[in-house]
């Protein structure tokens, strides 16, 4: 009889362990943990063709379970995004998303299992755009190809959780489609009949799309490095990389149904990054973990603000992000009620925001980043990464000693990747800008808001232009105010701020020709050109008299 219950006792347990790989269950292992090594975000330019297509593929299965499209559920909730966006817990809320996104792709099947979420490297991005390298958000962000195919679509509306994200053709330069090529064609939306696609910008708005300015190198350092306040530091990068980008590429990327859109995942994994840097170097080294009393006691990582329905966080705060319960009329939070369909994925997360403090140190589901270019530089030098001394560095990529992958999950420093030429000339014009700056007597920080306003110039006059926020991104997510440069250019056009940095135009064609820039010759009549050749010729030539009888006769 005991021989009878042990053999039950084992089916019982191999049954457990299926549902929990199955989602049926709410015990068992911590989803997403299955793989040995460490989990590294790395940018999805350091993808191969193999990586790529296993990433893409595990989208359109979540597309097709379902999952894909509960999770902008939690993001369009009416609680969940009050603390989601416009205030001092956006970063962490939208870090608890990312890994409950990542659980769920890893938890499809056993290929997956070692997935993370690619981000979007703007800074490399942006430098590949000041170099010439590409022209235009499209042709600059290999994702939106790579995801979308040839970026065909239809004229079909989509709509999402009552909302309708119509197709538009005016303007031209916000003309969207419906793409249904793979992986987008797998989503299906709350259309009558699966909708099979997403709504992006067409190929030709998203081709005379500009590179928003507040992707760019100089940019994001101030974004990361003008404050060592938390709440400074996370509504600065809110305002700024993380809404322009929403704005520029339109779509659904313009609602708060944003997530529809696999994009979504790459743009706030590289918000999310931008926080470990700030993290790092707040901390003064990567070695440093914080207690758990120190996560939410320290301004520079952690702030409490007001929340945008009522009283102010604090650290014994709950996250809310809630969902549908499995009836489909209750709303619970999703790590805490088992019965909902993301509760496995989110069911072993901490709940609080201070835990979130530190992406390294969540215990199994803590991560990192594999860096490379100016996002790399930030991270080794910090507040210096636009000083002389980040032309050479002491931790190059080919000497630096970090782990590789598949050592144990604990010693989660990021990897630092080779950066490219385009990296470089963008950093030395930095440099070179806030050097010249301090040379004539700038401050330190003033000496940063002139490199800033010489970056804003330079995007109105060689890059495009500097543009606002669309009156449908600025609806839609409740925007006030305007992007940094286009409050900076209004500035400099009407004399309230001027920019001081003698040569400045000659600065930044050195490193980054532009046309604007270039120094125009005095015109030169054609009996001046003459004598100069004739000049210029005699003193080459042996017979003069004879260069003479043989040019003018």
């Amino acid at each position: 009889m005991a021989r009878i219950k042990r053999k039950s006792f084992f089916f019982s347990s191999l049954v457990t362990v299926f549902n929990c790989l199955l989602f049926s269950t709410t015990h068992g292992q911590q989803v997403g943990t299955n793989c040995a090594n460490p989990r590294v975000r790395r940018s999805w330019e350091m993808y191969n063709a193999t990586e790529k297509s296993l990433y893409l593929e595990a989208i359109g299965v979540a597309m097709d379970k379902g999952f894909h499209q509960k999770f902008i559920q939690i993001h369009t909730e009416y609680l969940s995004e009050k603390e989601a966006h416009g205030n001092c817990m956006f970063i962490y809320w939208h870090r608890i998303m990312l890994l409950g996104y990542e659980n769920m792709l890893r938890s499809l099947d056993p290929k997956f299992q070692c997935l993370t979420l690619p981000y979007w490297d703007h800074v490399s991005a942006r430098a590949r755009r000041s170099t010439g390298t590409c022209t235009n958000l499209l042709s600059c962000s290999p994702f939106l190809a790579d995801s979308s195919g040839d970026m065909a679509g239809t004229s079909k509306n989509l709509i999402i959780y009552n909302v309708s994200i119509p197709v538009t053709s005016s303007p031209s330069s916000s003309a969207t489609t419906c793409m249904n090529r793979f992986p987008l064609s797998q989503f299906c939306g709350n259309n009558t009949g699966c909708a099979k696609c997403i709504t992006r910008k067409t190929r030709t708005a998203m081709s005379s799309t500009a590179y928003p300015d507040s992707a760019s190198f100089t940019s994001v350092y101030q974004q990361i490095f003008s404050s060592n306040n938390s709440y400074t530091f996370t509504t600065q990068v809110e305002r700024g990389v993380h809404n322009t980008i929403h704005s520029a590429l339109g779509g659904v990327m313009a609602y708060f149904q944003s997530p529809a859109d696999p994009i979504f995942y790459l743009h706030h994994a590289l918000v999310d990054l931008l926080q470990v840097i700030y993290l790092k170097c707040q901390l003064g080294g990567e070695n440093s973990l914080l207690t758990a009393g120190a996560k939410g006691n320290d301004s520079r990582w952690f702030n409490s603000c007001a929340r945008r329905t009522s009283g102010s966080y604090s650290t014994a705060d709950n996250i809310t992000i809630r969902g549908f319960a499995n009836d489909g009329k209750t709303v619970v939070n999703v790590w805490q009620d088992p019965k909902n369909m993301l509760y496995p994925f989110f069911k072993d997360l901490p709940y609080k925001y201070a835990d979130y403090v530190d992406a390294k140190d969540l215990g199994n589901y803590s991560y990192t980043y594999a860096l490379s270019g100016g996002l790399a530089t930030f991270y080794e030098k910090c507040w210096a990464s636009t000083q002389v001394s980040a032309t050479s560095t002491t931790l190059l990529a080919d000497e630096r000693q970090h782990w590789p992958r598949g050592r144990d999950r604990g010693n989660l420093y990021p990897i630092i990747e080779p950066g490219t030429s385009y990296d470089e000339k963008v950093k030395r014009w930095n440099i070179a800008l806030y050097e010249a700056a301090r040379i004539v007597g700038f401050e330190e920080a003033a000496a940063k808001e002139q490199m800033e306003m010489v970056m804003c110039q330079y995007q109105e006059d060689c890059l495009g232009g500097v543009v606002d926020y669309t009156d449908l991104f600025r609806a839609n997510f409740g925007v006030q105010g305007h992007p940094r440069c286009y409050t900076l250019l209004q500035y400099l056009d009407s004399g309230d701020q001027v920019i001081g940095i003698p040569q400045w135009k000659s600065i930044t064609n050195r490193f980054l020709p532009c046309a604007a820039y270039r120094k125009k010759e005095a015109p030169v009549s054609d009996f001046v050109k003459a004598v100069s050749e004739l000049k210029k010729s005699l003193e080459r030539s042996k017979s003069p008299d004879d260069y003479v009888a043989a040019t003018f006769f």
